[in-house]
């Protein structure tokens, strides 16, 4: 999914252009994700077309660096089965924002001890996860 969004952010970029990558944990504890880029950018109608299955924003620069349409809608899935949103804010010759934000619960946070349970199951074992045997 990164790998797609940060590859899009520099397809579309110019030479001398940005991209820049970050990642934070918010005061919700959520994992956001946010890929920003200098490049073409999009119209709010051109983002709705990248978003659907083979939609692709067509343009003398994008032309020249076809794919199949499939990176955005994909990625979009995986952060989606994962309970997270994926938002993208774009002007069209200004660049774009993509935010993927992950719910708290796919978090491992020290501070609300999640991390120690965690880790006490690796180290002893989960007997739920097994069936009739023992733990």
């Amino acid at each position: 999914m990164l790998l797609n969004i940060g590859s899009n952010a520099l397809k579309f970029t110019k030479p001398g252009g940005n991209v820049t990558i970050k990642g934070m944990l918010d005061d919700e504890h959520r994992i956001v994700l946010e890929i920003a880029d200098s490049g073409i950018g999009m119209t709010e109608d051109e983002v709705r077309l990248a978003l659907q299955p083979f939609g692709q924003v067509q343009s003398a620069f994008t032309r020249k660096d076809q794919g199949t349409g499939l990176g955005l809608p994909i990625a979009q899935s995986f952060v989606e089965l994962h309970g997270g949103t994926l938002e993208i804010n774009s002007r069209k010759g200004r660049g774009t924002l993509v935010r993927v934000v992950f719910p708290a619960e796919r978090t491992v946070d020290p501070a609300r001890g999640m991390f120690r349970e965690a880790m006490g199951l690796l180290r002893h074992g989960d007997s739920r996860s097994h069936e009739g045997g023992k733990g």
